[in-house]
């Protein structure tokens, strides 16, 4: 039998999925679609944390989205700010060739030196 997810994490889940679908300009219905679900109640309820998702429709959704499968699975605490600057920057790692690759990383390096301070 399946463990159930808290209501805690179930909420975060809810709107890691929903920065994402709305970043990449989908409606609920686009999303219900892409994941094979019957109807788009069922990431509406996903989205307000009220249903949780399997494993198999974590995995689909992070391959539809281009992040890692781990996004999803943390339980640490975000903000809707915080979601959206995690899946920013992975973005931006996935293409160590670019400039804007190479700026990120520089202020990194910055702030691990300010930070040690």
């Amino acid at each position: 039998m399946a463990k159930k997810l808290n209501g805690a994490y179930r909420k975060l889940l809810g709107r890691k999925i929903r920065v994402l679908r709305k970043e990449a300009g989908l409606r609920q219905e686009d999303l219900q679609q892409a994941l094979g679900y019957d109807s788009a109640t069922m990431v509406s309820l996903i989205e307000s944390g009220r249903k949780g998702m399997s494993m198999e429709k974590l995995s689909k959704a992070a391959e539809f989205f281009g992040v890692n499968e781990a996004f999803f699975l943390s339980r640490k605490p975000l903000t809707d700010d915080q979601i959206q600057m995690i899946v920013d920057v992975n973005r931006i790692v996935e293409q160590p060739n670019t400039p804007l690759f190479a700026m990120v990383k520089g202020v990194l390096e910055s702030s691990r030196v300010m930070m040690a301070r």
